[in-house]
């Protein structure tokens, strides 16, 4: 809704929205398995409306309740499929940035499995700098105007 409401105030232009299981993706995994990663939504926006860059994004959202070994999984699935040059090769050699919109019952409980996220991503070694997003739910809009520029 936040996309919608976005683009009607011309903050960015939403050129495509997918929600699951259209945001899915299957490929093929280590051994020949067939894999799918499973994006709560995938998002292409231009900002400004009209630029002809756009900035796509998997967006994943974490309620509070899944275990932080859960979600660094679920990283890994995405290094994976980035790997597999599936997403690259349908737009320009670039891979979606993936954004976890990261809330919980309270904001000090958010901040801080926010915070220990993005630890645990920098210290694995096998996920790279600049793939993943970490925000509050109420920074969406703006992750997704600045694109790879956003402070987190």
């Amino acid at each position: 809704m936040a996309f919608v409401q976005a683009d009607r105030a011309r903050q960015l232009e939403l050129l495509r929205c997918e929600i699951e299981p259209t945001s899915w993706r299957t490929y093929v995994g280590v051994g020949g398995a067939r894999l799918t990663l499973k994006p709560d939504l995938y998002a292409e926006t231009a900002t400004p409306p009209g630029s002809d860059y756009v900035d796509a994004a998997f967006i994943e959202i974490d309620m509070g309740t899944e275990h932080l070994p859960t979600l660094l999984k679920k990283c890994r699935d995405y290094e994976s499929y980035r790997r597999q040059g599936i997403e690259q090769e349908r737009a320009d050699n670039t891979f979606p940035t993936v954004v976890w919109s990261m809330t919980a019952d309270t904001e000090a409980k958010a901040k801080r499995r926010r915070a220990a996220l993005r630890k645990a991503i920098a210290k694995d070694r096998h996920l790279p700098d600049g793939l993943f997003q970490i925000i509050a739910p109420h920074d969406l809009i703006l992750a997704m105007q600045k694109g790879a520029e956003y402070d987190q």
